[in-house]
């Protein structure tokens, strides 16, 4: 098993009961709305000590391995522990009850007695109160200490408990299983409600022409958010550290209740064919991204009138600006409508299949991607109407710091694909220094996609992306390499010393990948969120940049 540091021992008793306010009455809800899994503590302590010395700080395992037996006497370290916590009916208030492994009881309760009353029952039996009278039941069974804040908490304690973990523990070193169906609904109420004001008060920050939109915006958000609160099953989040593949890494899976609308619309969403754009999935890429899968047909219709609502605030925003002419804006507008028209043609098939890279090699930066749309020529037509009007109107332009821009149509096809190129130049002092003296931007159009590039030479970039095919078992992926992006920024003259130090280190150490991945199961998903452990040890190298920066009195 693998896993990640989250303890510690004291706060399985004291900071959960701190959690739980003191006026907690008998629960009768038969099924926990959170079980909390939490990994034995040998593993705790193997991991404190390889994320420690993965930050480059080996020498503090021994004051962390002390501190943590200090507070966990009589604990066996080789056992799981865990906590359940109920609702009663319509009853905001939680209870909670659990378990902790015990060598010896009387030495963990004495190391409690510090700062709260212990007093022991004539059942042999303990009563923990804490200062705010908090009242939490304790009684020792199998070489467990079981714990709740009710008698009858207690009592529906497995007589086997560590079975109420089933095998998250396997995995993980502290998993939440959350119920959202054993929660009060006033409290998801309450969940939305809170959601919302936060939503609203943005809103209100919002320019007047854009509020309408983001509004209808909103209140399509919230009945996605209120339809996750009221239509989920179960979520389980699980943390966890992998010494051996040196990663640590977060897992969320969701399901929904079976013949809900939400389980419709997550197994619709799963994709039907492989995708067309794995090809970005590059192994030396400093980023890659893929994903593929498809719209529900309600989902489609109400972002595409998103869309359309969205696009008459971008053309009256347009006309208030004032600066083109009634044949610009005509040309301008034409564009607007028709890339519009084709995203919203696009969702309502409800294929969505993309993929994108970027490559950062020596003095080389490109960016390249591509995407199903579903009328590619229309837009690329409405571009094409509007480049005699740009150039027209930079001809009249007589300003230095303005970039010559220099457009070439038609300059190739590739595989089906027209591609139409524009060389921009770059004044900039320091982003000549990390980009060099121009930069390309490339678009291509096929029968139902759109290719895109970006950067010093992106065409190659794209041409590698549309011959690999990679195979790909996720809905979803992004790998993410932080020693590229820090280096290209170190480029910059006006970027800290530290900046160059930080890059070289992490590509010294290697292990500077971040990545995320997702895939469909039945009625839910499975999301990873996933760390390489080189990346701590630029905690180390900006704790000592950051000394060398203050000087001696930092």
């Amino acid at each position: 098993m693998k896993s990640v540091c989250k303890s510690l021992m004291m706060g399985l008793l004291l900071g959960m009961a701190t959690l739980i306010p003191s006026q907690v009455r008998a629960q009768s809800q038969p099924e926990p709305a959170v079980v909390i899994s939490i990994a034995n503590m040998d593993e705790q302590l193997k991991d404190i000590k390889y994320l420690l010395t993965a930050s480059g700080f080996p020498e503090f395992n021994f004051l962390a391995k002390a501190a943590i037996r200090g507070y966990a006497e009589g604990v066996d370290f080789s056992r799981n522990a865990g906590v359940a916590v109920y609702f009663e009916g319509d009853n905001p208030t939680p209870g909670f009850s659990g378990f902790i492994p015990v060598e010896d009881l009387e030495l963990l309760l004495d190391s409690i007695a510090g700062i709260a009353d212990v007093e022991e029952n004539d059942d042999q039996s303990f009563l923990i109160t804490l200062p705010d009278d908090t009242e939490i039941r304790v009684e020792e069974k199998g070489g467990y200490a079981l714990f709740g804040t009710t008698a009858e908490l207690l009592k529906r304690l497995p007589a086997e408990p560590a079975k109420m973990l089933d095998n998250t523990l396997s995995k993980y070193n502290i998993a939440f299983t959350i119920s959202p169906q054993h929660v009060p609904q006033s409290l998801r109420d309450q969940a939305l409600d809170t959601i919302k004001e936060g939503s609203m008060q943005t809103l209100d920050q919002l320019d007047e022409e854009l509020q309408e939109v983001q509004r209808k915006n909103l209140e399509s958000q919230m009945r996605q958010f209120e339809m996750l609160i009221n239509d989920s099953e179960t979520v389980m989040i699980g943390m966890a550290a992998d010494a051996d593949n040196k990663k640590l890494y977060t897992d969320i899976e969701f399901i929904a209740k079976a013949g809900t609308e939400l389980a419709k619309k997550t197994n619709e969403s799963k994709a039907t064919k492989p995708s067309r754009f794995s090809g970005f999935l590059m192994q030396d890429a400093a980023m890659n991204f893929n994903g593929n899968g498809n719209m529900p047909a309600a989902d489609g219709a109400s972002y595409g009138t998103l869309l359309v609502e969205g696009k008459k605030s971008v053309i009256e925003l347009l006309n208030e600006e004032g600066e083109l002419s009634d044949a610009e804006f005509e040309k301008v507008e034409e564009l607007v409508e028709s890339v519009v028209d084709v995203l919203n043609e696009t969702l309502k098939e409800g294929d969505v299949d993309m993929g994108m890279a970027t490559m950062l090699e020596g003095s080389d930066a490109n960016l390249a991607g591509g995407m199903t749309v579903a009328d590619p020529a229309k837009v690329e037509q409405a571009i094409k109407d509007l480049i005699p009007m740009l150039k027209e109107r930079l001809d009249t332009i007589d300003d230095p710091e303005v970039p010559v821009i220099e457009f070439n149509l038609d300059i190739e096809t590739h595989e089906g694909v027209r591609f139409h190129e524009i060389n921009v130049s770059i004044d900039d002092e320091e982003a000549r220094e990390m980009l060099g003296d121009s930069i390309s931007v490339a678009i291509g159009f096929g029968k139902d996609s759109v290719y895109f590039g970006l950067g010093n030479s992106p065409m190659q970039l794209i041409k590698k992306g549309m011959a690999g095919k990679e195979k790909t078992e996720f809905s979803s992926e992004m790998n993410f390499h932080i020693a590229p992006f820090l280096k290209l920024a170190a480029r910059a003259p006006s970027s800290p010393d530290q900046l160059e130090i930080l890059a070289e280190q992490l590509t010294e150490n290697g292990g500077d990948m971040l990545r995320f991945y997702a895939k469909h199961i039945p009625n839910g998903s499975f999301t990873r969120l996933e760390m390489q452990d080189g990346i701590l040890s630029l905690i180390k190298s900006g704790v000592e940049a950051a000394q060398e920066g203050f000087g001696d009195g930092f």
